[in-house]
């Protein structure tokens, strides 16, 4: 009950009905990594995001979450405490899970997407437009992003601070093997 960190990185056997009735148990949760325990699925950490209101840190690398998963998992998550997420390798993400992440969680300070193959400009537009405090961004692999990844969109958010605070704080961006990108997009 009085665990604040739980780090089961790499637990390939554990499943939702082994984390749900500690994830219900222990309501003190701040970071949680499940990455690369391909059992768990969104459900259980949309239960995680319910049940624990200070989780600032959740890494679910390489787990089963879709995009419909991500936006129940997003609208759980406090938009004010979650500063750092990692869903790379979550292959079933798309840019509708990227926009979920970017309306939800606006104080994001890291976000790993790397490997999220089915996110384009767009998703990351919405990121990049929504998520102003981000100082480090990994889009590693995810090969559809071109150019306009990184530009402003006035029809999709008209607001001039967003013009100004998009990527303000940007210390770390990781553009591994994102072949579309060009010097125009630099």
């Amino acid at each position: 009950e009085k665990l604040e960190v739980l780090n089961f990185c790499g637990l390939v056997n554990i499943t939702d009905e082994g984390l749900a009735p500690l994830f219900r148990k222990c309501q003190r949760l701040t970071s949680v990594n499940v990455s690369n325990c391909p059992h768990v699925t969104h459900e259980v950490l949309h239960l995680l995001a319910l049940s624990n209101h200070k989780l600032s840190a959740l890494h679910a690398s390489n787990t089963q979450i879709t995009d419909s998963g991500m936006s129940l998992i997003c609208s759980a998550l406090s938009s004010k405490t979650m500063v750092s997420l990692d869903v790379s390798m979550c292959r079933d993400i798309s840019d509708y899970g990227a926009i979920s992440i970017g309306e939800s969680l606006p104080a994001l300070k890291f976000l790993n997407i790397n490997g999220c193959s089915r996110i384009s400009d767009k998703g990351a537009r919405a990121l990049c437009a929504k998520s102003w405090y981000l100082q480090t961004l990994s889009f590693e692999d995810v090969f559809l992003l071109d150019d306009k990844a990184f530009s402003f969109d006035f029809a999709y958010d008209g607001r001039l601070a967003a013009e100004e605070n998009m990527l303000k704080y940007l210390i770390t961006l990781n553009l591994r093997d994102c072949v579309n990108i060009t010097d125009a997009g630099i």
